[in-house]
């Protein structure tokens, strides 16, 4: 019966992976025929972006500390950042500043997944993928340089762990849910705008399962410790 689960598990895996692969080899060749130049602010992040991984690649650890703190920079490093590692194996071309957002489309195809899976089932949770794929608004944006879009993904991914918190009894998925919070303001300020009344009244629902009187302290410390520390 356990093998028969595990089975059924893995195909689902397997379509939600099918369907990334089909997704990223699509967006891959509209980026390659498009020809259109960036400006404004997907301009500005992708010079900023080459200049991480100069710095990166100089290893000049004050040159970063100095830009990571420019004032004069508006977005958070990190959807920047995500970059370094496609320009290194690729290249640095607008391109391959474009496909950086691949990275974030499988965070939210599993995230999605999971997120339905644990609400309904593995077949609601297969179909919210392919909603997911197919949404012009979502797919279109994955193929645009603004953290946007992995703002999204990781705001799914937030949701999805702290879904899995088990009301924030099970330490390493609250914990993980700490750390992507503090990824979350990383990509983009407004993060927290977005994950405040989902955690607000997740917590909320966790207090009334414990009810007050029998909620336990270290849990509330250990969640508050959490997400300080991420």
């Amino acid at each position: 019966m356990m093998k028969l689960n595990l089975t059924k598990q893995n195909k689902y895996l397997l379509l939600v992976t099918l369907i990334f692969c089909i997704s990223a080899i699509i967006n891959i060749v509209i980026i390659s025929i498009d020809e259109t130049v960036y400006i404004y602010d997907t301009a500005d992040l992708r010079h900023r972006s080459i200049d991480y991984f100069e710095v990166l690649k100089s290893q000049n650890l004050t040159n970063f500390i100095e830009l990571f703190n420019a004032k004069k920079i508006f977005y958070p490093p990190l959807f920047v950042l995500s970059s370094t590692p496609f320009y290194f194996f690729f290249g640095i071309t607008q391109d391959v500043a474009a496909i950086t957002n691949l990275f974030y489309l499988f965070i939210l195809f599993f995230s999605v997944f999971f997120t339905v899976k644990k609400l309904r089932n593995e077949k609601a949770a297969l179909f919210a993928v392919i909603l997911s794929a197919l949404t012009p608004g979502i797919y279109s944006f994955s193929r645009v340089y603004l953290p946007d879009f992995a703002l999204a993904s990781v705001l799914s991914l937030a949701i999805c762990l702290m879904l899995h918190t088990d009301h924030f009894r099970n330490k390493l998925f609250t914990f993980s849910f700490g750390i992507v919070c503090g990824f979350g303001m990383l990509i983009k300020w407004s993060f927290i705008v977005y994950i405040f009344f989902p955690f607000v009244i997740y917590l909320i629902k966790s207090f009334k399962t414990d009810s007050l009187k029998k909620f336990d302290k270290q849990k509330l410390i250990f969640l508050f410790l959490s997400i300080l520390f991420g």
